[in-house]
């Protein structure tokens, strides 16, 4: 009988000890073998002398240690313990240390409480949904590393009033600023050039929907593209759809000869449009979305200035143009 109690009594305290790692770490079959060990002891950039991770943020309260290894935040078992610790212990502020490359799908979903974070330039991606409903955040700078963001990263983001994207993003997932109501201050700092060639775009210029309005200004370069009259584009192959969407105050576009490709609605909207001149003019056509039907462009059609305007931003403006 002795024996059958003191076994039991060395469970009651195995299992005593065990579930604050259990409970801070997430489910233990989500972690592999290295994390099953206390981290807390850790400071953010340590490295831990058993297992060779390195510590990849704390909360604010210094209560909890989130580890990554290899340059990568794991989507499986990472993602899924900060915001299940979030909701219980809100998550206000974080670092992220600069030995990450990518932060991993719904990395920080549901931290509402999040206000503050750092994101390195050693970051290249910005996963899925890795910023959903972030209601804390009001303000985003995205390092100039980052190459990608992806689907939904910021969506439902409701306080979200500014964010400055660097040059070096070339695409720009589907929803990524989706019901961010407030989102008013858009910074880009490349030029306009490279700005129409950022696949995704539109997600920015047309991302209102029945549940959001939004009096949203875009920067380039620190001039407002509401405000500007005339653009040239040159240096790249494609002006991506709704990339200057409603610009109401542009009056002339000039399309250089590297361009082969306007994405769809990418002048919709610009009502005060009159002049566009073609570079090249021959070889254009359009392949409208719903009936791939394909229209050819005459040569002297895109040659006239104001026929080209009409063109671009209204009769076609809905179809895909390509040149060959």
């Amino acid at each position: 009988m002795t024996k059958r109690v003191v076994i039991l009594v060395l469970c009651f305290f195995v299992a005593l000890f065990s579930f604050p790692i259990l409970t801070a770490c997430g489910k233990k079959e989500h972690l592999p073998a290295q994390l099953t060990h206390n981290h807390e002891h850790l400071n953010t950039d340590d490295v831990c002398d058993k297992c060779g991770w390195q510590v990849l943020l704390k909360t604010n309260d210094g209560e909890q240690v989130y580890l990554v290894k290899e340059g990568n935040v794991s989507a499986e078992y990472y993602c899924e313990t900060i915001t299940k610790y979030s909701l219980a212990n809100p998550l206000v502020s974080v670092y992220i240390s600069n030995n990450v490359t990518c932060i991993g799908s719904s990395a920080f979903r549901g931290c509402f409480n999040l206000s503050s974070i750092i994101i390195p330039d050693s970051v290249t991606i910005i996963g899925q949904q890795s910023f959903y409903g972030c209601d804390g955040l009001t303000s985003i700078t995205i390092p100039n590393s980052v190459t990608t963001i992806e689907d939904n990263a910021f969506a439902d983001c409701n306080n979200l009033t500014s964010i400055t994207i660097p040059d070096s993003v070339t695409s720009i997932g589907n929803g990524a600023f989706y019901c961010c109501s407030e989102l008013t201050n858009v910074y880009y700092m490349g030029t306009v050039s490279q700005w129409a060639s950022i696949a995704g775009i539109s997600t920015i210029m047309n991302y209102k929907d029945s549940r959001t309005k939004s009096n949203k200004k875009i920067y380039i370069s620190n001039k407002c593209l509401s405000d500007i009259k005339e653009i040239t584009i040159e240096n790249i192959q494609g002006i991506a759809s709704g990339a200057f969407y409603g610009c109401n105050n542009l009056k002339r576009v000039t399309i250089s000869d590297s361009v082969e490709y306007i994405g769809s609605y990418a002048f919709y909207g610009c009502n005060g449009l009159t002049n566009v001149t073609f570079n090249m003019t021959s070889g254009w056509y359009c392949v409208n979305n719903y009936t791939d039907q394909i229209t050819k462009f005459a040569s002297n059609d895109l040659a006239n200035k104001e026929t080209a305007a009409k063109f671009l931003s209204s009769t076609y403006s809905s179809t895909i143009w390509n040149r060959t």
